[in-house]
């Protein structure tokens, strides 16, 4: 298996992977000084977590690829793959793995931009995951902290004729990951709908305000953000049927993640800090594509989107 995307989710589940007995190559943007990459997944906290390393292989420009785990940013999904699919490495008989935050809408906009591009359609698998990982030492880019442990799941989307067996084999031996795999669709579909649900509501405003997630939920003022979008999340017919889900429901679900991952910091406030394109599109924007789809208007996730994208151009401004 090869890795696309070594950041803190890639790096901490090729290292499972390759702890379970499957080698997982690592597709780099820049060589590294050696001939193999050691991935350090620090566990635990305190002053002495568990450490373990594991010894990747890596390239810059694989010839054939037979199974990706894909976990780029979202906004950078389709750039980091076109090389692969210009150099024939991607084939309809290659399988992505796609983990990233707003998966739906990743897998959606993918699969349009290679249909438009003439290139091959390959399978396509789709996974989410609960774990708390965050990068401690910004110069070691290849050592990580697993600080909270969840889950990762995986399924094939409805659109997928057949998927090679043999890929869920692989993922199902990630060690220590509490790895659920095949999920069938309707299971995996509520899964990924309930984390953007969370995902549309906590990430634009912790990256809005500059906070960690639990400061959202401490205040008055942030609990009536938090209520006015599950409000109108809970007009669309997606979470409101086929989640079963009330705005109330909604709300407590939000608020029982904000509470529990408190002092972590949301990857939308990481990625406005260095100046980034955000994910915002495939959260927030995803939502608001749904919406129109019904005629309904979501006045509150079109202002954080303005919020958002306004936050991050200030920031580019003060930089230069």
């Amino acid at each position: 298996m090869h890795l696309l995307g070594a950041g803190c989710v890639g790096l901490v589940h090729a290292a499972a992977l390759q702890r379970g007995g499957v080698p997982v190559t690592l597709v780099l943007r820049r060589a590294p000084p050696h001939a193999a990459v050691a991935v350090a997944v620090a566990r635990g906290s305190g002053t002495a977590p568990t450490t373990t390393t594991t010894q990747h292989r890596w390239t810059l420009a694989p010839r054939r690829v037979a199974a990706l785990l894909v976990a780029t940013r979202a906004p950078d999904t389709a750039a980091a793959l076109a090389p692969l699919f210009a150099a024939g490495a991607i084939s309809r008989a290659s399988t992505l793995v796609l983990l990233q935050n707003g998966v739906e809408a990743v897998h959606a906009a993918l699969a349009e931009h290679i249909a438009s591009s003439g290139f091959p359609l390959p399978r396509f698998i789709l996974g989410s995951t609960t774990h708390g990982i965050r990068r401690d030492d910004p110069q070691d880019p290849f050592s990580v902290n697993h600080v909270g442990d969840g889950e990762t799941v995986f399924g094939a989307p409805s659109s997928e004729p057949s998927i090679d067996v043999d890929v869920f084999s692989m993922l199902a031996k990630a060690e220590g990951l509490n790895v659920t795999c095949p999920v069938e669709w309707p299971m995996l579909k509520k899964t990924l709908r309930m984390k953007l649900a969370v995902n549309s509501v906590l990430n634009p405003l912790t990256a809005i305000f500059g906070c960690r997630n639990g400061l959202v939920v401490a205040s008055e003022e942030g609990r009536d953000l938090v209520e006015s979008l599950c409000n109108e999340l809970a007009l669309l017919p997606e979470f409101r049927d086929e989640l079963g889900m009330s705005a109330l429901d909604l709300k407590e679900t939000v608020m029982k993640v904000a509470k529990a991952t408190a002092l972590n910091r949301n990857s939308m406030d990481a990625t406005i800090r260095r100046g980034l394109d955000t994910e915002i599109d495939y959260l927030n924007g995803h939502v608001l594509r749904m919406a129109s789809k019904h005629g309904i208007h979501l006045p509150n996730h079109e202002l954080v989107v303005k919020m958002v994208n306004m936050k991050l151009k200030l920031n580019r401004t003060l930089e230069n």
